[in-house]
């Protein structure tokens, strides 16, 4: 993760974006495979999966900007 794992490695809401933005690239995986009928599900499913974790990645970055205020 490079210059970001450098500077906030040790922040806790770092780690959850990490686990956060992973969860997103495999609903969105998922989601563009069940378009392409590569993968068996729902696409609606798939994509309200997909609009949750977008959602969490941007409260996760949310939390790692404030905690670097914080610490400023």
């Amino acid at each position: 993760y490079g210059i970001g794992g450098r500077d906030f490695g040790q922040d806790k809401n770092f780690h959850a974006l990490k686990v956060d933005h992973k969860a997103f690239h495999e609903n969105l995986r998922q989601y563009i495979d069940s378009l392409s009928n590569l993968e068996q599900g729902d696409p609606q499913v798939i994509l309200e999966k997909l609009r949750t974790s977008h959602a969490q990645v941007d409260t996760s970055l949310n939390n790692l900007i404030k905690s670097v205020e914080n610490d400023q």
